[in-house]
């Protein structure tokens, strides 16, 4: 069971910060393995059915090297010259939706440094052709009207929607709909960022990432119907 995350954990990612280089991250494997993948895989496991009750058919997966809830440590380099070898946070998804890559569909989000927490839920992208298929969602009669109830509802509760992409609303959409800020988005997901809670260290880290999710669920439960809906 999750018993919290240990101080060492944020410790290494403020030491990977200043140290970002296969010969650091080498020789402090080991303490990437104990000191971070073993209490993540047990946070995984430990949120992921809480997460499941709250919205059904939400996955997970300990598996850390990228094909599951733990996203790798590693960087891809391929497309981005001269980035950094390595993340200097924890990402962790659970996710909730028809699409074969885990990260396209509704998902909750959990990332933390030596010094920040932040949660996500909702698209953090939208999959292929989705963003005309999103903008249509938006003014259609019946699910504009429940996307405009939800976000007002997550905005209510304390959380920023993020997304926001493009510079004006697209040819061809009504500038004075009530959704017309969120045409412009080419995601759609609720956010907290805040300072690293005392919890993080002990197992009432879930119950409080629980409770923020709980009020990001509108959104979050928007977006799995709107994937169901546009892929079938």
């Amino acid at each position: 069971m999750f018993t919290g995350f240990p101080a060492d954990a944020l410790a290494f990612y403020a030491d990977i910060a200043r140290h970002n280089d296969r010969d650091w991250f080498e020789a402090n494997r080991e303490r990437f393995m104990t000191q971070v993948v073993a209490p993540a895989q047990a946070f995984i496991t430990t949120l992921g059915p809480r997460l499941a009750e709250l919205s059904p058919g939400t996955g997970f997966d300990p598996n850390h090297t990228g094909r599951g809830s733990f996203k790798k440590i590693h960087t891809d380099q391929r497309f981005q010259q001269g980035r950094e070898p390595f993340k200097t946070s924890c990402q962790i998804i659970f996710w909730n939706g028809p699409l074969p890559q885990k990260k396209a569909n509704s998902v909750y989000f959990v990332q933390f440094d030596a010094e920040e927490v932040v949660l996500a839920a909702g698209l953090k992208y939208f999959d292929g052709k989705l963003v005309k298929t999103f903008r249509d969602a938006a003014v259609d009669a019946t699910q504009g009207k429940q996307l405009t109830a939800a976000v007002e509802a997550v905005q209510a509760a304390g959380y920023t929607i993020e997304g926001e992409h493009y510079k004006g609303v697209p040819k061809g959409y009504p500038e004075d709909h009530p959704n017309a800020a969120l045409l412009k988005h080419d995601a759609l997901y609720a956010r907290l960022a805040a300072p690293v809670p005392a919890d993080i260290q002990r197992a009432d880290f879930v119950d409080w990432c629980v409770g923020h999710f709980r009020r990001m669920e509108p959104v979050f439960a928007w977006s799995v119907d709107f994937l169901h809906r546009a892929v079938g």
